[in-house]
């Protein structure tokens, strides 16, 4: 499993819209989540 966090705006200041890109490089199985910022409580499940 290969998973990132991509930051979709130039300015890295405040908020912005980020995708949690997660790969099974076995399966090529993708899931992409988008999140508000990088805090856990976005990133976790509760």
């Amino acid at each position: 499993m290969e998973i990132d966090l991509v930051a979709h705006e130039e300015e890295m200041a405040g908020d912005f819209a980020q995708t949690l890109n997660m790969v099974d490089v076995w399966s090529g199985w993708t899931e992409l989540v988008a999140i508000k910022n990088k805090a856990s409580k976005w990133v976790r499940k509760p």
